[in-house]
This record gives C-alpha cells, sequence and structure tokens, in this order.
C-alpha cells in the first residue's frame, strides 16, 4: 500500500496528528499528506505553516539544482577532441594541430603554454618537411607517420598537463578544417607549377 493509499484510509485527527508531528515524516510524505488534506477541505493555521515550509523548501532545492546545472554548464568548456587533433595533424602538419590545440588552451585559461605549443609545432614540422624532402617517394609515408608522432607528443605533454580529464563539450570541426583547406591549395599548387614533389 502506497503512503497515499494509507494516508486515505486514516482519520482527520490521525492526519492533524502528523501535521503537528511533522518533524517525523519526509517531505514527499508530507507534501502528499497536505494533498490528503487538502481533498478534505481541512485547514487551520498548522497547515499553513506546513505548506509555507514545504513550498520553501521546493523553491530552495530547485534553486539549487538550477544552480549546479548552471555550474556544470559554465564549467564545461568547449574544446576540439584529442582525435581531432590527430586528425589535423595526418591532413595538414603537427604545426596546424598545435594551432588547433592552442585554441583548447585559451578556452580552459592556459595561455602560458601556447607559446611553447606552437613553436614546439612549427619547429617539429620544419624538422619533418626536411626529412621529407631527402626520402622522395617514401618521404611522404614517412612525414604521415612522423606528423602522427606530433599529434601524440602534443596530447602528452601540454593536453595531459593543462586539460587532463576535464570535461568539455566537443567543439565542431568544420571551421578549422575549411581554413586547412584553403590555404593547403594555395602551397600545394604553387610546389605543383615549381615541380615540387610532396
Amino acid at each position: 500500500m502506497t503512503f497515499n493509499n494509507r494516508l486515505q484510509h486514516k482519520t482527520d485527527y490521525e492526519l492533524l496528528m502528523m501535521v503537528n508531528e511533522q518533524y517525523r515524516y519526509s517531505k514527499d510524505l508530507l507534501t502528499d499528506l497536505l494533498v490528503e488534506l487538502d481533498r478534505r477541505g481541512l485547514h487551520n493555521d498548522r497547515i499553513s505553516e506546513l505548506k509555507q515550509k514545504i513550498n520553501d523548501y521546493r523553491q530552495k532545492h530547485f534553486s539549487k539544482v538550477m544552480e549546479k546545472k548552471e555550474e556544470e554548464t559554465e564549467s564545461s568548456p568547449k574544446l576540439f577532441t584529442e582525435n581531432s587533433l590527430f586528425l589535423f595533424s595526418f591532413i595538414f602538419s603537427t604545426f596546424f594541430a598545435s594551432i588547433v590545440m592552442a585554441f583548447n588552451l585559451r578556452e580552459v585559461r592556459k595561455q602560458q603554454a601556447i607559446l611553447p605549443l606552437v613553436s614546439f609545432g612549427f619547429l617539429y614540422t620544419a624538422t619533418v618537411a626536411s626529412i621529407s624532402q631527402h626520402l622522395d617517394v617514401m618521404g611522404v609515408v614517412a612525414g604521415v607517420l612522423l606528423n602522427g608522432v606530433g599529434a601524440y607528443i602534443i596530447l602528452q605533454f601540454f593536453w595531459k598537463p593543462y586539460i587532463g580529464q576535464k570535461k568539455y563539450e566537443k567543439r565542431p570541426l568544420y571551421i578549422p578544417l575549411l581554413i586547412g583547406i584553403l590555404l593547403t591549395l594555395p602551397v600545394l599548387y604553387f610546389m605543383s607549377q615549381a615541380g615540387m614533389t610532396i
């Protein structure tokens, strides 16, 4: 038998005694009690006080729930995912992945790490380009693999220390992808015109 059913089988006197001894009961049961009292048309000062107390509790509880949701929303930054860093590194370069990661660092307010990050990405990419040129056709494969290593280094030395396991919302990839493509196409065009291999 549920609380509601039990209350319906109690006498008016028993219900009023529950109001007087309200400290013994949970807020949920007291809410059901008030519903039953209203159904029977029972009213007095103690019942009015209990109604006010339950209403105050509900408003306070609701406010806390909303505040918690707002805090969770505010504390969840929008970041490019770890997998997206590998994607950008493979398709474009480790330097481009470092730029994308820099946006993540700015989002979590770790701007002090941006310059070392971007410097690493630039130097690493320059090194990979130099190695790839000396390996001719195999340089393309080596470049892709080394870019993957570059992304891994970024995750180990910049993601883990500054972001770690922080909860975050996934940031859309289409804008950096579009920028990367627009920047890459002219480079590929001029390289083909100069007779350079990639």
